[in-house]
């Protein structure tokens, strides 16, 4: 959790790139359900050999303290980090559906920029996509036509260089703030 907070608090970062990340530490919990992450295995064996890093741990202070349920801990992260990190309200106030499912269409809207998720053997004109980056279009008050022309454009090169004219979008999706504290 402390490079995801590392990596947010960059001033480089995008939007689509923190949505990235976080996909990936959530990941990550999810998978601590199952298989303790290198810390909690050292805490683990520290407690059965009785010494932690030279220090000797008392078992019988240890035996009135509650256990964690790890897997429950864990999936209260993954819930938290979902309702939290995925809404467009503040993190103190719980994310109301219509906002979390408008936040996932914006990040799927944006996501037709990502050549890496683009379908196999995609070509254009890529109707679905286009749909999407009309809708990007709509949210930035940007020109559809002109960039419609760059989106085709970046597909038929494969994504491996951007238009001019499809970079007032990407322009317009890197600008959007990933955190409060960038105001």
């Amino acid at each position: 959790m402390g490079l995801l907070s590392e990596a947010l608090q960059r001033d480089d970062i995008t939007l689509p790139r923190a949505y990235q990340l976080i996909n990936r530490s959530i990941r990550a919990v999810e998978k601590m359900k199952d298989m303790p992450g290198k810390h909690l295995k050292e805490v683990m064996e520290s407690l059965e050999k009785g010494n932690f890093k030279g220090v000797t741990i008392n078992p019988e202070s240890t035996k009135s303290q509650v256990r964690i349920n790890l897997p429950q801990f864990y999936q209260s992260l993954v819930d938290n980090l979902h309702s939290r990190l995925f809404a467009l309200t503040a993190s103190n106030k719980p994310a109301a559906s219509s906002q979390s499912g408008e936040f996932e269409t914006l990040v799927s809207e944006i996501d037709i920029l990502n050549s890496q998720h683009w379908p196999i053997n995609v070509d254009s004109p890529w109707f679905e996509g286009e749909a999407k980056l009309e809708q990007l279009c709509k949210r930035f008050r940007l020109s559809y036509a002109s960039i419609c022309e760059g989106f085709r454009d970046y597909i038929d090169n494969g994504g491996a260089e951007i238009p001019e004219n499809l970079k007032p979008v990407v322009t317009a999706v890197n600008s959007l703030l990933v955190t409060s504290g960038d105001c």
